[in-house]
């Protein structure tokens, strides 16, 4: 348990990496903030809801963040004498910690920009997530395994480039467009697209939010695990 804990403070050393996305997000909303006030300035009327998804940064470097991990720290760790059930328990407890800090914020982000109107200029990039479920424990309980899942994603892609180098990552992503592809040849043919609204809309929101993510998340650290026990460095 020591060792495990242990790569989890080591993981966290990477920690520059988890503000860069904080920074663009800074600058982004800022820099739209400033722009909707001139506008609103100049006699012009805002419209009633203005998304921006530059929230979703954080998800994809969280994805790069872990994936990083695999394939930088992993071999380092291995020479320390860290086993290799140890480095992935480790790493898992950091991006547990890492899901929980990051939901924390953006739920805290969220309930101010939904309490001040979006900033005051009806934006809505944190608070977009309010229109799946108001249950701030709900959507911090999602967003926490939404960021979870992205780490196990990056850890998983990780340990396909230690098992196979880059022809694994591109053998890899080759696979889920052309399940993707066919997934949504298949669902057209079937005009299944309304059925598959209506999942998503009948739902309790705790299954889009919190299942669908947590079982995404078990068999992307299953599949890790599994090739990183096999993996050559």
């Amino acid at each position: 348990m020591n060792r495990i804990l242990a790569i989890a403070r080591m993981q966290t050393r990477q920690w520059p990496l988890a503000l860069i996305p904080w920074g663009i997000i800074t600058a982004v909303l800022g820099a739209n903030i400033a722009i909707l006030v001139i506008i609103r300035g100049q006699g012009v009327e805002l419209p009633a809801q203005q998304f921006n998804g530059v929230v979703s940064s954080i998800f994809f470097f969280v994805a790069a963040t872990y994936g990083v991990a695999m394939t930088q720290l992993f071999p380092f760790a291995l020479g320390l004498g860290v086993t290799r059930r140890e480095f992935f328990g480790g790493t898992l407890v950091a991006a547990a910690g890492h899901g929980v800090l990051t939901a924390a914020a953006l739920t805290a982000m969220a309930a101010i920009e939904s309490g001040t109107d979006g900033f005051g200029v009806h934006l809505r990039a944190f608070s977009a997530v309010l229109w799946v479920s108001g249950n701030y424990a709900l959507v911090f309980l999602g967003l926490a395994a939404v960021v979870i899942v992205c780490a196990a994603i990056g850890m998983f892609a990780g340990t396909v480039y230690l098992r196979w180098k880059a022809v694994g990552i591109f053998t890899l992503s080759l696979l889920v467009a052309i399940a993707a592809a066919a997934a949504a040849v298949l669902i057209t043919w079937q005009r299944g697209w309304p059925a598959v609204g209506r999942f998503f809309v009948d739902s309790p929101a705790a299954v889009p939010l919190i299942a669908l993510p947590l079982a995404l998340t078990v068999l992307a650290f299953a599949g890790g695990y599994g090739l990183l026990r096999r993996a050559e460095v």
